[in-house]
């Protein structure tokens, strides 16, 4: 057998179990009351240009569009923030800003970068996991979903 028809399966059983296991229930989230703030200033920063640490999203024409999708989402948690705010508005607005980057486009070094990013942004308004999407994006569907914090035994 194939991999890909693994990761068909996966997506399959996932599309087939993922809704029967998840519950509507809503989550409330307290958010810091600098959040706004910090968010203004996230999408001020330049996310994908080379640092000590980091040689720069490549080619350097897509630069602008990454940051500019993070600064979207950056948009989105503030929305999200000033109302009342759930885990599952921000998971949604993750969701939503991670499909606009076609990963497969991104070398593993960027891939990363931009679920750094990411992370960024939940720390800031205290969404404590990604259900794995973060993971997904970086690995891809079928490694991220092996390696999700989700599937990992409970302590």
């Amino acid at each position: 057998m194939s991999f890909s028809f693994y990761r068909l399966l996966f997506a399959v059983l996932s599309a087939l179990l993922l809704p029967a296991c998840s519950s509507q229930t809503q989550h409330p989230m307290h958010v810091p009351a600098t959040a706004v703030s910090q968010l203004q200033a996230f999408k001020t920063q330049a996310k994908f240009d080379a640092d000590s640490m980091y040689t720069g999203a490549w080619p350097a024409e897509i630069r602008p569009v990454l940051n500019a999708v993070l600064n979207q989402s950056a948009d989105a948690f503030i929305r999200i923030t000033a109302a009342q705010p759930t885990q599952e508005q921000y998971l949604q607005a993750l969701a939503a800003g991670l499909a606009q980057i076609d990963a497969d486009e991104l070398d593993t070094e960027d891939r990363e970068r931009v679920a750094t990013k990411y992370q960024e942004l939940m720390d800031i308004v205290g969404l404590p996991s990604s259900e794995g999407q973060l993971n997904k994006f970086v690995y891809g569907d079928f490694l991220g979903g092996l390696v999700s914090e989700s599937n990992l035994p409970k302590q």
